[in-house]
């Protein structure tokens, strides 16, 4: 990590008309560079890491000067690695510049002490490496703003790395929060791109859609696989012409985690707190995927009340179903299209679900029959875009692929289920929960087929970019939500079965079978990604501590 006093070394630039190619060590011993990073001189000389060239000012603007991207076929394979390796350290020598610049501002966002950055410091010196053109002025109200767009900046991926994030997040787990139509954040993201290449920094100051899109890039990174991050590259970098060294299991969450907290931060300044927003449900809906993960399980919990207050303001609750009226005039004018209101619904059962499959461990706060929006896959015309979902060639697959929205209808019902009985006053008899153990019963009995454990569906050598991959994750999921249900019912009357002995309804056996089927059936219900949604580490230890 970069110490302060490092911080304080960094000189002004100068201004000049070109940017120097040789870099800053071989100027200062005015010796001949190679002009290319890491150069020569500074390899033989150890010196590699701290390679870099000179940020000047040019019209007032900071830039650095950047090699273009060679073609492929002039390049070694020896030279690739080599230049991977010194990727890899220019990276770790800017997180430590990063971490020292204090952009981790969750912590201090409610310390009215805490100073903006100086204008020109070293995350700035990055925002024209891949953006061209001449400076802008910034209509931002509050002096911190662009400082605050620079860092946002330094911590984006380029388009293309974004791109493919994007894609992963909303193709293999857009199915989980329901937030957000595929096809048009997808367009959202190309007018963004388009912006800031064409050096317009409007999208920057749409604090609210960064938050989705932070929230987007978090959930992505964190679900995505050690192989899938070959081709992740940072603006800061200033080159992105081959492929990156593959990042780690553990960087990705380091990845995950820094896109998570600024997430969150971002969400602050969208003013929130004063004005309901859709893209404020939609990211927390979106950042609900990684709460527990982090340990962050109080902040869930104070966040799912947020989203409901904010969901019951922006009318969610009262979106009925398509063919009735809407109930409020006051928020009919918010739904006018469709898509609109069926993305409310299906946002607003993602909250009711969250509240109902966690009141045995916390007070629910919505309750049944004081709401009027439905769910339902039949009468929802857009429930495909929940996903991004595309064949090899490109083309949709939505006529034939079965629907995501189905596993959500499905949880509504557990989590009813659920709810229902822990209101009960029956819910310590053995009887209410054999009941309650009956209703599940009928509900695996009922599943689609790409949804029932028994049922593996030949995908061939589809890998987990596949479009059917999130069906994999579903039935996993799904199952070990199923079985982990049964087993802390049956746990539930556990006290009872010690005091009396008597066990008329089998309770014993059956906790002990679904706990066993859980762990043996894991190892092909769940993939790799799917083991790290908070839900199935959390149902194996439910299993594990009833074996």
């Amino acid at each position: 990590m970069a110490s302060r006093e490092q911080m304080e070394n960094i000189q002004s630039p100068r201004d000049t008309q070109r940017a120097p190619r040789s870099c800053v060590q071989c100027s200062r011993r005015k010796i001949k560079c190679s002009k290319r990073i890491p150069c020569e001189g500074c390899i033989r000389r150890g010196d590699a890491d701290s390679c870099t060239r000179e940020v000047v000012k040019i019209n007032g603007r900071l830039t650095i000067a950047v090699d273009p991207i060679p073609e492929a076929r002039t390049i070694s394979p020896e030279q690739l690695v080599d230049e991977n390796l010194n990727l890899r350290a220019r990276i770790e020598q800017l997180e430590s510049l990063l971490t020292a610049s204090n952009v981790q501002f969750p912590e201090n966002i409610l310390n009215d002490e805490v100073q903006a950055e100086p204008p020109e410091d070293i995350v700035t010196t990055f925002e024209g490496l891949h953006l061209g053109g001449g400076p802008e002025d910034s209509t931002q109200e509050t002096p911190g703003d662009p400082v605050f767009s620079d860092n946002i900046l330094y911590l984006l991926p380029i388009r293309e790395s974004s791109l493919k994030i994007v894609q992963f997040s909303l193709g293999t787990l857009g199915w989980v929060h329901c937030a957000l139509n595929a096809p048009k954040f997808l367009a959202e993201h190309d007018l963004f791109w388009n912006g800031l290449e064409s050096n317009h920094r409007k999208g920057l100051e749409n604090h609210g859609w960064i938050t989705v899109y932070l929230s987007v890039l978090a959930v992505g990174a964190y679900f995505m696989e050690e192989g899938a991050s070959c081709d992740l590259h940072y603006l800061h970098e200033g080159y992105s012409g081959h492929q990156a060294p593959a990042c780690s299991n553990e960087r990705l969450v380091e990845v995950a985690h820094t896109w998570y907290t600024a997430a969150l931060g971002e969400l602050y300044r969208s003013g929130f707190y004063s004005s309901p927003q859709l893209s404020t449900l939609q990211s927390l809906a979106i950042l609900g995927l990684l709460h527990r993960n982090f340990g962050e399980i109080h902040r869930e919990y104070f966040l799912l009340g947020l989203a409901i207050n904010v969901a019951r303001t922006l009318g969610l609750d009262h979106l009925g179903q398509e063919g009735n009226k809407v109930q409020a005039l006051s928020v009919a004018s918010r739904w006018n299209q469709r898509t609109d209101r069926e993305l409310g619904r299906r946002l607003w059962w993602t909250f009711v679900i969250c509240d109902w499959m966690t009141v045995f461990s916390r007070p629910s706060s919505i309750s049944p029959g004081t709401f009027t929006s439905d769910l339902d896959v039949q009468k929802d015309n857009s429930h495909q875009d929940v996903i991004f979902s595309q064949s090899s060639s490109g083309a949709a697959i939505n006529d034939w692929a079965p629907s995501p929205l189905e596993y959500h209808v499905i949880l509504s019902k557990i989590a009813n289920i659920i709810h229902t009985h822990s209101r009960s006053t029956f819910k310590a008899s053995p009887k209410g929960v054999w009941e309650v153990l009956r209703k599940l019963d009928k509900i695996s009995e009922g599943l689609p087929n790409h949804l029932k454990s028994s049922e593996i569906p030949n995908l061939g050598s589809q890998n987990n970019h596949s479009h059917m991959h999130w069906t994999l994750i579903q039935r996993g999921s799904l199952n070990s939500l199923l079985q982990a249900c049964r087993v802390n019912l049956c746990f539930s009357n556990l006290s009872r079965l010690l005091e009396t002995g008597e066990d008329e309804f089998s309770l014993q056996d059956c906790g002990h079978q679904a706990a066993t089927r859980l762990v043996e059936t894991q190892q092909w219900t769940q993939t790799s990604t799917g083991n790290k949604l908070w839900g199935t580490t959390a149902s194996l230890m439910a299993a594990a501590g009833d074996n």
